[in-house]
């Protein structure tokens, strides 16, 4: 999924989570950024077409925003189920589902449009709804024979349940890059401002707050089409109010054809919020359909 819509999917889990303890007025604040969710999305050998192999061009499941873009007449469906932990006085888990994402190639070249619709969100002991949804569009600006890179923009709208949206739109705009540093290891990264929504204070008024969001990671590619990466992405403002955030994610991406995809990943962040610290486990799934060649 797209990275802004994969914090949007955390900044929900962690509402309603928070939702059943008597810190749901704080919780809201303590909403982590917007994802984040993210693409190693390495540059690969094909000539003229880095963006070919289905491996390059999926954005799940890092923090990054991938560069590469949908081919025109081209759509990948990127899904995804996550169990977050958080540890302290109210911790508890949540699980999200589907983490969806539509990336639909346009006949601009380069140009993508991106759907990404609600997800599930569960609390343990806590309530469950759907949380917000994401629109944006993906440019892939350029690539030479060992880099390529491109921009994005997404919102999310508030469509969650109470307990799961942000009350308000919320924004993103990144910048977005992957180069080779040889046959095997690749670096990739991604540079976001954001503006988000954080519910609603007691007057009843929205709360908004902006944050600066980059990551890097790092590839390692692997035998039979798979590869590894580890990231670490920092959101400046974890919620409204709060100082920043580092999170840790480390995945393995294999293309089981060349149009099927499957993926496992953790992470975890050391930054107590709210005497609160979080981990989560997460695996998915992405298809393209569309031409062959």
């Amino acid at each position: 999924m797209s990275q802004h819509s994969r914090r949007v999917v955390l900044m929900n889990v962690f509402l309603g989570m928070f939702c059943a303890t008597p810190l749901t007025a704080s919780a809201q604040s303590a909403t982590p950024a917007l994802s984040p969710s993210p693409s190693p999305s390495p540059v690969a050998s094909a000539p003229g077409d880095p963006c070919a192999p289905l491996i390059a061009a999926v954005s799940r499941p890092s923090f990054s925003t991938g560069a590469c873009t949908v081919r025109s007449n081209r759509v990948i469906v990127e899904t995804g189920y996550s169990n977050l932990v958080t540890t302290g006085p109210n911790g508890s888990t949540a699980v999200a589902y589907p983490q969806a994402t539509i990336r639909v190639g346009t006949r601009v070249p380069n140009l993508e449009l991106d759907v990404a619709p609600p997800s599930y969100n569960r609390a343990g002991g806590g309530p469950s709804g759907y949380g917000d949804a994401a629109f944006g569009a993906k440019y892939l600006l350029g690539n030479t024979a060992r880099a390529v890179y491109g921009a994005s923009v997404l919102a999310s709208v508030p469509t969650g349940n109470p307990a799961f949206t942000s009350s308000g739109a919320s924004y993103d705009v990144s910048a977005n890059g992957s180069s080779t540093l040889g046959p095997i290891l690749g670096v990739f990264s991604s540079l976001a401002f954001e503006a988000f929504a954080a519910g609603n204070d007691a007057s009843g008024r929205l709360q908004r707050f902006g944050a600066f969001a980059p990551s890097l990671g790092f590839t390692a590619t692997l035998p039979a089409n798979s590869q590894i990466f580890g990231e670490a992405a920092y959101v400046s403002h974890a919620g409204y109010g709060l100082g920043g955030r580092t999170t840790y994610d480390f995945g393995y991406q294999k293309d089981l054809s060349t149009n099927v995809q499957a993926d496992a990943e953790y992470g975890f962040s050391p930054t107590t919020i709210l005497g609160a610290r979080l981990h989560y486990l997460g695996a998915g799934i992405s298809f393209r359909l569309g031409p062959s060649n």
